[in-house]
């Protein structure tokens, strides 16, 4: 009797440890699940066959904005939309969110589904930011040549006068250039991005590169007035002249455009300890606040009347950014609608140089 006590206490401790062991397993098992869920880059849902959810990962709460797990029933309308096997598209909160769903099978049986939910917002935004370039290339782009095409239809076909034969080439000559700097933003943009542009460094005084500059816009505009606040920091920088001076040119040629009815535009050049910092500031139509963060993108631009008016591409100032991060430097922008917009420039001193701040 004893014997056999002793066999079943054995056996049972045996099953205690089996299944203590088995226990660990699973939640080990569980664990590696949860892990696994956590490190997914896209958000993953599982549902039973009343669309309770079951699990899901951080990016799937962010994404539907679940609550303690809980779906609102107009989620759950569109969920239930979604085919057993394939995908589907949702729109939820203004963000586009593709959908895998396959069955979620339980010996056999589909007892719910298992979805893979994938944010494709930005990548949704920018196919719509290349097709509205595609759009507005394709209007700069033929704008000037149907004016080339048309004075040249014209020089050909009739008898002008030597001095209309050259207002006419001349207009001719303008447009041609606008085509060059259109090709030339493209074909800098692009190789900036890439990192594929080769800057040219030398050293060179920022204050004369920024006063030469000036001396050539004034010129441009007769209903601007340019101040270049004095005195001049004299520190030298480090940089490529020619993208130097095209970034001085964007930001002097966008204070113009976007200030129609003239008025002065203030450039000024602030020093700190390791720093030189461009400023132009124009008495322009201002950008809403909320669209700040945006005007350094390629593609992007404002949209308001005068935008539409002037034309451009909205890609000078996307190569003033990458310009400017290429030296290592920044950009930004301080505005107020109806009250005109600041540009700034931070561009590194050259090494070595004293600071007087």
């Amino acid at each position: 009797s004893i014997g056999d006590l002793a066999a079943v206490a054995l056996q049972r401790a045996r099953l205690l440890q089996a299944e203590r062991h088995q226990r660990e397993l699973l939640e080990l098992e569980h664990e590696r699940l949860k892990a696994t869920l956590a490190s997914m880059g896209d958000g993953v849902l599982v549902l039973d066959d009343s669309h309770k959810v079951l699990a899901c990962n951080r990016i799937a709460s962010e994404l539907l904005e679940l609550n303690e797990s809980r779906m609102s029933e107009d989620l759950v309308l569109k969920l239930s939309r979604a085919p057993d096997r394939g995908e589907a598209e949702l729109i939820f909160n203004d963000r586009y969110l593709k959908i895998l769903s396959t069955p979620l099978l339980v010996r056999g049986e589909a007892k719910g589904a298992v979805l893979v939910l994938r944010d494709e917002t930005a990548s949704r935004e920018l196919e719509l930011m290349k097709s509205e370039f595609l759009s507005m290339i394709s209007h700069e782009l033929k704008t000037p040549i149907t004016t080339i095409g048309a004075f040249l239809e014209l020089l050909q076909s009739r008898g002008f006068k030597e001095n209309r034969r050259r207002y006419f080439l001349s207009i001719c000559e303008q447009e041609c250039k606008r085509l060059n700097t259109l090709i030339d933003q493209l074909l800098s943009l692009t190789k900036l991005e890439a990192g594929a542009f080769v800057l040219d460094l030398g050293e060179h005084d920022f204050s004369s590169l920024v006063r030469e500059t000036l001396a050539v816009y004034s010129e441009t505009s007769e209903t601007h007035k340019f101040l270049l606040v004095e005195p001049l920091p004299r520190n030298r920088v480090e940089g490529d002249r020619n993208l130097l001076v095209q970034v001085l040119g964007n930001l002097l040629s966008n204070a113009i455009k976007y200030s129609p009815k003239g008025g002065s535009i203030k450039v000024t050049i602030e020093e700190t300890q390791s720093s030189l910092i461009l400023s132009v500031a124009d008495q322009g139509v201002g950008i809403e606040a909320e669209k700040l963060d945006f005007v350094f993108e390629k593609f992007y631009r404002v949209d308001n009347s005068l935008a539409r008016e002037t034309g451009g591409t909205g890609l000078g100032l996307a190569n003033v950014k990458h310009i400017a991060l290429a030296h290592g430097g920044r950009v930004w922008a301080e505005s107020k609608l109806g009250h005109g917009s600041t540009f700034f420039f931070e561009l590194p001193k050259k090494a070595g140089e004293k600071s007087d701040v």
